[in-house]
């Protein structure tokens, strides 16, 4: 009975993956299906996205944000097809899902001993998918984990050199265009591109096919940028991240190695001390090495070399040897990016259980190659049950799934809902008192880009995020397009600002001065600042901004 489940479960491992990708990402999708707009950080994309195609001039020379062109490329393309419906970002949240979620389940067949696959599958995917995680809508990181797994996708899977590098290649650096920190998994080319250089003697063709996917990436980009003419702001862009970040701050960096190190404790339940971590890590070596010892000492006393044992280990070891390097790029990249919470996590996720995965069947496998006692079911049982244990996420994950709305009527009159409240009548609002060529100011917050997105309306300075005015050309620029460009109406709201505002006003502008002597509060809506008609809006805006 044992035997023919075992074969059932075998013969059927992509599709029950599959089954449970699907049922994950309903779950997932219960958490975002009552929403009707796009707002916080994605508001932002979105907007630096359609803005050419909104009137509203061009991503960071008319509207400035910091992250790289790949995303406003891929996000333009997707509401120019669709537009801004909500239900068309709520079918793209849920097509990278599913792109991510059948796409690791093949990687994991590549790289994973095969009873494994289908349980370390399901942890990893039930911790990715987690509502936990999702603190934003479409997050900026779900769209380069999509473009990075899928660079894994055509290493294992496609056999021609040229287009296996090429596409690896183009998709790798294109990750890194949706989110910066993904630009080191391009390390997951390493053996590839050494085995076929060397051991395979295709140089020649490795190197050309690497050189020219990554000028395909890089001459998108720039053409983009070209064609918007905003190669030379974005130059700005890079200059603000080098200074902000500290990109080449060895002390920043070593401390955010070890404040990633301790990430791992924030996923897995049982993961309390790296020293955890590094056993299994001895363990597996020592079993890897034993096993094989022990392998070529009986192929030797009956001289017979197994060629087709060591072909596949080789073919299997490359694939494992990809994704190491594929950890090691996801990592440098997060320890880079300065943010250890929250939806951040969503990049070092798959990493993490990748790397966890191949130590585990590392153990299972070579104790069950080298040692033939280790084939039975109560031996794989010993080894199986504590591996389980060491991969178990926290609680907190799964909690955060909404089962107990699982009404299959709720959920779809929830997800089809594509009517917007509260912001829809603001805007309409906005609309009639101000012009369309009018500049209007919303602060504070990281929600600050829904109000220009919906409204049609241009923020009355590029910076239309003051929370990345940090720098002294940022706040000299800012101050002096408010006072050019007077705004018509003023949205002021520090509520969820998330950031010192008392400081800002004192190094930046006092916008709250500016509102109580030159603007007169709205009687409909709360927060919303018009002009008062009485005054010189650009002389007043002059006399009250120190």
């Amino acid at each position: 009975m044992l035997n023919y489940i075992k074969n059932i479960y075998r013969d059927n491992t992509f599709l029950i993956a599959g089954i449970l990708v699907c049922i994950l990402i309903g779950l997932n999708t219960l958490h975002s299906a009552n929403l009707t707009m796009v707002d916080g950080d994605t508001a932002s994309h979105v907007l630096m996205a359609v803005a050419p195609f909104k009137g509203l001039g061009s991503p960071y020379k008319n509207i400035w944000d910091i992250d790289p062109p790949g995303l406003y490329i891929f996000l333009g393309i997707w509401t120019e097809i669709f537009g801004l419906s909500i239900l068309g970002f709520k079918v793209l949240q849920i097509l990278l899902l599913l792109a991510i979620g059948l796409s690791t389940v093949l990687i994991y067949r590549r790289v994973l001993f095969h009873n494994y696959v289908l349980l370390i599958t399901f942890l990893s995917l039930a911790v990715l998918f987690s509502p936990y995680l999702f603190t934003i809508f479409l997050p900026s990181e779900l769209i380069g984990l999509m473009f990075s797994v899928l660079g894994l996708m055509v290493l294992f899977y496609v056999s021609s050199i040229q287009y296996k590098l090429f596409f690896s290649v183009f998709l790798f650096f294109m990750s890194g265009q949706m989110k910066d920190p993904f630009s080191f998994t391009i390390f997951s080319i390493i053996p590839f591109f050494i085995y076929y250089s060397f051991f395979k003697k295709k140089a020649i063709i490795s190197i050309i096919s690497t050189i020219v996917g990554f000028i395909s990436g890089f001459a998108l980009i720039y053409i983009y940028l070209i064609l918007l003419h905003a190669s030379n702001a974005y130059w700005q862009v890079l200059e603000y991240k080098a200074n902000a970040f500290g990109v080449f701050d060895i002390e920043r960096l070593v401390n955010n190695y070890l404040a990633t190190i301790q990430t791992a404790q924030d996923i897995i339940i049982y993961f309390q001390f790296v020293n955890l971590f590094l056993i299994f890590i001895l363990i597996a070596i020592f079993f890897s090495v034993l096993s094989k010892t022990r392998n070529l000492k009986i192929s030797s006393k009956k001289n017979i070399y197994n060629l087709n044992i060591n072909i596949n280990f080789t073919e299997r070891s490359l694939y494992r040897l990809t994704i190491i390097c594929y950890v090691i790029g996801s990592f440098i990249g997060f320890t880079e990016a300065d943010n250890f919470g929250s939806h951040y996590l969503i990049q070092v996720v798959l990493p993490l259980y990748f790397l966890f995965g191949i130590i585990i069947s590392l153990i299972i496998e070579n104790l069950r190659y080298g040692f033939p006692i280790f084939r039975t079911n109560l031996f794989f049982l010993l080894i199986f049950i504590p591996s389980l244990i060491v991969v178990l996420p926290k609680s907190a994950y799964i909690k955060s799934y909404k089962l107990d709305t699982l009404s299959p009527s709720y959920f779809l009159s929830q997800f089809f809902t594509a009517e917007r409240y509260h912001n829809l009548s603001l805007e309409e609002y906005l609309d009639n008192k101000t012009g369309i060529n009018s500049c209007i100011l919303n602060v504070y917050g990281w929600g600050s880009g829904d109000i220009y997105l919906y409204a049609d309306r241009k923020p009355c300075t590029r910076f239309f995020l003051p929370n990345i005015v940090s720098q002294d050309w940022q706040m000299k620029e800012y101050r002096i397009s408010l006072i050019n460009h007077p705004p018509r109406a003023i949205i002021y709201n520090t509520a969820a600002s998330d950031m010192n505002v008392d400081r800002f006003e004192k190094n930046v502008i006092n916008i709250s001065k500016i509102i109580k002597g030159c603007y007169l509060e709205d009687k409909t809506f709360n927060n919303l600042f018009l002009p008062n008609r009485q005054i010189n809006l650009r002389r007043c805006i002059n006399k009250y901004e120190n």
